[in-house]
């Protein structure tokens, strides 16, 4: 901005003169301000100790979200179409490079987990693609009057490809790795869901190992029950 000339300033009253003055000076104070604002967000968009938002999308260079942050994640999109999900959990979802989702980190309350109570429930999904599907999970539930709580690994078979729209992306469940309520152990199931062999410590340090038919009958189990110990699985249920 020019500055007016000796000349120009002489022909004023004092009156101007004193209107002149304080306008440089509210014009220099707003540029000192304006260049502590760039400042501060300069450095705050290049190392920011804290954002508060309600969701995040990344995209990669073609544009296609592929993480989600979100405090309640968006419904799933299954070859292009939206899935409502059963809950609404927060957490993180990620997408493969066709918009599918493929996986994530949820945190939610539900109104019952396994025979139990509601609680809250802390899960880890990786997913199969080609025809969705759970394909691997990590989870943990603790009720809310603490008197009910699992952590395990679930394993699921991958759903046959159907082309069109997705109903379930429920797998068949073959394995489960966990504990609950004390009780620990590993569950291997067939292709139909039917348990096969159990392998378990129970909450009273009884161990017991069992292989069962297709109709459920424990054909082989050790220790033998004929020695006194009890006869129920100490494996949790999957």
């Amino acid at each position: 901005m020019l500055e007016p000339s000796i000349e120009f300033m002489g022909a004023l009253s004092s009156e101007e003169r004193i209107v002149m003055r304080y306008t440089r000076q509210i014009r220099d104070l707003g540029l000192v301000c304006a260049a502590a604002v760039m400042a501060v967000g300069c450095r705050s968009s290049a190392s920011p100790e804290e954002i508060t938002v309600r969701r995040i999308n990344v995209v990669d260079e073609t544009g296609e979200i592929r993480f989600v942050i979100a405090g309640e994640l968006p419904d799933p999109i299954v070859r292009g179409e939206r899935i409502e999900r059963a809950i609404v959990p927060a957490g993180i979802i990620w997408h493969d490079q066709d918009g599918n989702e493929s996986g994530g980190l949820a945190v939610a309350p539900v109104s019952s987990w396994k025979g139990a109570s509601k609680g809250k429930v802390r899960m880890l999904t990786f997913d199969f693609t080609h025809q969705i599907t759970d394909a691997v999970r990590l989870d943990t539930f603790e009720s809310d009057d603490g008197e009910a709580w699992s952590g395990g690994l679930t394993v699921y078979d991958r759903r046959p490809y159907v082309a069109g729209p997705v109903a379930s992306s429920q797998g068949k469940q073959r394995i489960y790795l966990g504990t609950q309520n004390g009780d620990a152990g590993l569950v291997v199931l067939d292709s139909e869901e039917r348990e096969r062999i159990r392998i378990g410590v129970g909450q009273d340090g009884v161990a017991v190992i069992e292989i069962l038919a297709e109709d459920g009958e424990v054909i082989y189990r050790v220790p033998d029950q004929r020695y006194g110990l009890r006869q129920e699985a100490a494996a949790p249920r999957p």
